[in-house]
């Protein structure tokens, strides 16, 4: 599969109904067509840089994750190695638990911290698409049939991110 037939391509009807199409991946078997309520005419470029800033954003909340991800992993090595090798220098069993106590509540503090990425995230990501003139970040799944008969229509423009206006 070509680097231009992996990204979705959109579409803008006559009517200034905006969807997309889906090549088949992990979330989905075959080609999938998606509608988006806009609340204002949209072009090929507003779609265009909404790609980019949900690019950027998925970008910047991946290296979050990571980031916790890492953080929690060093905190559970941390008291296996603890464990093992501090009772070698004399460190008594109540030391240990009192450790073990303090990196266990810095893991369990890591939780809502997630979930704040998470939920803000949420929101981030929605907002995304309304200050792009869509309704909601949550589109409707076209039947093909539906989805081929804008395609066909007269005055529907197609484009895909980074391969521009295509009819």
């Amino acid at each position: 599969m070509s680097e231009e037939t992996q990204h979705p391509q959109w579409f803008i009807a006559a009517d200034g109904t905006v969807f997309q199409s889906w090549p088949p991946g992990p979330d989905n078997d075959r080609l999938k067509y998606v509608r988006y309520t806009t609340n204002r005419r949209l072009q090929l470029s507003d779609l265009y840089a909404l790609d980019e800033r949900l690019n950027g954003f998925h970008s910047s909340f991946n290296r979050r994750s990571y980031v916790l991800i890492a953080l929690a992993v060093v905190v559970v090595i941390a008291i296996a190695l603890m464990w093992l090798f501090l009772p070698q220098f004399g460190v008594g069993t109540g030391v240990l638990v009192a450790l073990t106590v303090v990196l266990a509540v810095m893991l369990l503090l890591m939780w809502p911290i997630a979930r704040a990425i998470t939920g803000g995230s949420r929101a981030g990501f929605d907002r995304l698409y309304l200050d792009a003139g869509f309704e909601s970040s949550e589109p409707t799944v076209l039947k093909d049939s539906e989805a081929q008969t804008l395609i066909d229509a007269p005055g529907t423009v197609a484009g895909r991110r980074g391969g521009g206006a295509e009819r």
